[in-house]
């Protein structure tokens, strides 16, 4: 005959790991690939016209020639760019300037 049940004791040491266990039979194929969804984008090309004079040191280049500005992001009468989507923009430059050296940096506002 047994009595009634008594208080659970405290947890006690963790066992000895098992073997390892046969592998388990392969899952069902994946289903088709969908449809990539359309991503926006925005881009633009701009350059010099070679009859114009540059900037002094410190001021925006103010670009006048524009081979690509599909989307119209970047702003033809103030030289700036428009960050319409959000996420990460990444800037390419390929600069020449008449064999002279030229710095250019990126500013964030």
């Amino acid at each position: 005959m047994h009595g009634t049940p008594g208080i659970a004791g405290e947890r006690g040491e963790p066992g000895v790991p098992g073997a390892k266990g046969e592998p388990g039979a392969r899952g069902p194929p994946g289903g088709s690939m969908g449809q990539s969804g359309s991503r926006l984008r925005s881009a633009f090309s701009v350059g010099l016209y070679p009859s114009k004079s540059f900037p002094p040191s410190g001021f925006p280049v103010r670009f006048d020639k524009v081979f690509y500005n599909g989307e119209n992001h970047y702003d033809v009468v103030t030289s700036k760019f428009n960050c319409t989507y959000s996420g990460v923009y990444v800037f390419s430059y390929q600069i020449t300037v008449r064999n002279k050296p030229l710095r250019a940096s990126l500013v964030v506002n």
